[in-house]
């Protein structure tokens, strides 16, 4: 007879036990190992392709953008906190440029543009009144430079429109400075 005490488990058994505990142990290591190394950087992208970008704050509202406009002309605005229109820039369908920096009301205070025309001109804007002042190149090269008081009257404008040169900064009936030509009538 035979005294070994027979086994619950066969061969195939222990094989598949085996094989299931060496698998495990090769997968932990593989896991360990990829967690003790840092994963390789990401490599940013090169290009992103879109018809709008919009940034928004942590509450979720929108602060900036960059679109096309529906004439399909770029834009970019900023907002500040009270959703209100601060900054903008844009290329006109004609070509053009305007770059605008507005006040909390949204009173366009200073705007610097380009005209398709080749002209130039740059604005500043009084808060509460309607003073300013502008700086104009027509596409020709002329400049012509004003100024307005905070009623909105033009206080200096150079060159003078006037066929005369009067000086309409002047209030009407004040003598010439001294030096300047004096408008002769015609007959």
């Amino acid at each position: 007879m035979n005294n070994r005490t027979p086994s619950k488990f066969s061969l195939p058994v222990y094989q598949t036990v085996f094989c299931t505990c060496a698998v495990c142990l090769f997968l932990g290591a593989d896991i360990a190992l990829r967690a003790g190394h840092a994963a390789p950087p990401v490599e940013p992208l090169k290009v992103v392709t879109a018809q709008e970008f919009r940034l928004v704050d942590k509450t979720g509202a929108e602060r900036a953008a960059l679109a096309l406009q529906p004439d399909g002309s770029p834009y970019l605005s900023l907002t500040d906190k009270a959703n209100a229109r601060r900054i903008t820039l844009r290329v006109r369908p004609d070509g053009g440029t305007a770059f605008a920096i507005n006040d909390p009301d949204g009173k366009n205070r200073i705007a610097v543009e380009t005209g398709a025309d080749g002209s130039a001109s740059m604005t500043l804007s009084g808060g509460k009144t309607k003073s300013g002042a502008g700086f104009l190149v027509a596409a020709d090269g002329s400049p012509l430079v004003i100024v307005k008081d905070k009623d909105g009257t033009v206080a200096f404008m150079e060159p003078s429109p006037d066929p005369l040169g009067e000086d309409l900064a002047k209030p009407a009936g004040a003598k010439p400075d001294a030096g300047q030509k004096q408008p002769t009538s015609k007959k």
